[in-house]
């Protein structure tokens, strides 16, 4: 086991190494892309680990340190999570100005990283004790682009992969990157448009390839729309405004902690379903031949996958977002699917 081990770590660390060694040499690193807009990059990953969705969510927004054109550098903030059913990570907090190459990859702390690589691959690592987490995703290319007023707006779905030690999980991830000009920028909030406050998105996936999210986007304290964005099996996107959705019961805070029911209605494509929180793991118990199969909690020791997930070190700012993982049922004209999702409400940066 120590041999299996070490041989493990050796090729950890080559992986990592050729990865850094491309980011270097990359011309699109996280932070110093382009000092005219201000810009977010925001990427929802999500799978299923023993029968249960796991999560991560990466926000980073730059923009220009000041509204004069003269000024070249650039400010940035960095924020992840990785959450699952009954647990939400806060995993990164990290802010700054640019150095003077904007290519260098943004190295957090000692050993973590956090960069894009010269094929406009996100690669994120994190050493935790004796347990890391590495997360990489294939080239950043989203394939749909849309106009909010002034806003411009990239998105796509984009196959990745999560190591936690030696556990290898396939996914998907929702990326998605957003430029706003500077003339038309606002400098006093210091935030963009993933983590402002009010924002909300809940994301929801079929195991048959279905994929909707929903945006509530906020265009003032008071006023905000929903937007979604459908991914069908075949492969086909599709948009609209023409989107109900009903939080039960409704929140005086406008957060997630007294969400017990998501209803969602989209009338151009048929589609509603009804989703609740999903607030523990769940196993698939056997069922020694029986049709059915009863959902048993998972063990929770500290040896166990889940128990060593909860036990990630979090950053000790306060979070600028709130995360909860979903379970229902979405109806796609007359047929009914079961999915995860997750739910996400900014409290500002």
């Amino acid at each position: 086991m120590v041999g299996q081990r070490k041989r493990y770590v050796r090729l950890l660390c080559g992986v990592l190494g050729l990865w850094l060694l491309c980011g270097c040499l990359g011309k699109d690193a996280v932070v110093g892309h382009d000092r005219d807009v201000l810009s977010g990059e925001y990427l929802v990953y999500f799978s299923s680990l023993q029968g249960n969705p796991l999560c991560v969510v990466v926000a980073m927004e730059q923009m220009p340190a000041s509204a004069s054109p003269r000024n070249e550098k650039t400010k940035w903030q960095a924020h992840s999570w990785l959450f699952f059913p009954g647990t939400a990570k806060y995993l990164l907090s990290e802010r700054g100005k640019d150095k003077k190459d904007p290519e260098t990859p943004l190295n957090l702390e000692e050993k973590s990283l956090l960069f894009t690589s010269d094929q406009d691959r996100f690669v994120y690592y994190i050493p935790n004790g004796f347990d890391e987490l590495f997360f990489v995703t294939d080239t950043l290319f989203p394939d749909r682009a849309r106009k909010r007023q002034d806003i411009e707006i990239h998105y796509g779905l984009i196959p990745a992969e999560f190591y936690w030690n030696r556990r290898k999980t396939s996914g998907t991830i929702f990326y998605e990157k957003k430029q706003i000009p500077r003339q038309v920028a606002s400098f006093s909030e210091g935030v963009l448009e993933g983590i402002k406050p009010g924002n909300r998105i809940y994301a929801l996936w079929s195991p048959n390839g279905e994929f909707i999210c929903l945006q509530r986007e906020t265009e003032g304290p008071e006023t905000g729309g929903w937007f979604a964005a459908m991914h069908d099996r075949r492969g086909r996107w599709e948009e609209t405004y023409d989107v109900k959705v009903v939080e039960l019961p409704s929140s005086s805070s406008g957060g997630l902690e007294s969400l017990e029911e998501l209803q969602i209605e989209i009338p151009p494509w048929s589609v509603s379903g009804s989703f609740a929180p999903m607030k523990e793991i769940e196993i698939l118990a056997d069922s020694q031949g029986s049709d059915t199969q009863e959902p048993a909690k998972a063990p929770e020791s500290p040896s166990s996958l889940w128990g060593s997930l909860k036990g990630l070190e979090e950053v000790k700012e306060k979070a600028p977002a709130q995360f909860l993982i979903l379970k229902g049922s979405l109806n796609v004209g007359t047929e009914a699917r079961a999915v995860h999702g997750m739910a996400m409400v900014a409290y500002g940066g």
